[in-house]
């Protein structure tokens, strides 16, 4: 993944919700987590180191789309500013599965 500019150095602490195969790899349905890199970017990337290709895989690098959804505060980080957008103390983020429809 290409690394977005990081919006500052400060710590923020991010509620995170999983669902789906992300629920599966990191075995539980809620996290807290502390981020320097506060930005939706900086903390996949926290995710990644934390729990490895399983977590990775559910991102397809060669296309540059996600096999989840990244929800900031109940709006599609695709609406905000992609993996730029900055999280700020106290933030949600929920990855969810894709929804099919038809």
């Amino acid at each position: 993944m290409n690394r977005p500019n990081a919006c500052d150095d400060s710590m923020a602490r991010i509620r995170i919700c999983l669902a789906g195969d992300i629920r599966e790899i990191v075995g539980q349905k809620d996290l807290e987590i502390d981020i320097i890199n506060s930005t939706v970017f900086g903390l996949i990337e926290l995710l990644i180191k934390r729990y490895g290709e399983p977590f990775r895989a559910v991102f397809d690098e060669s296309s540059g789309e996600f096999r989840v959804i990244v929800v900031k505060n109940d709006r599609e980080i695709d609406l905000l500013q992609g993996l730029a957008t900055a999280l700020e103390d106290g933030d949600r983020v929920m990855f969810l599965p894709p929804i099919a429809g038809g």
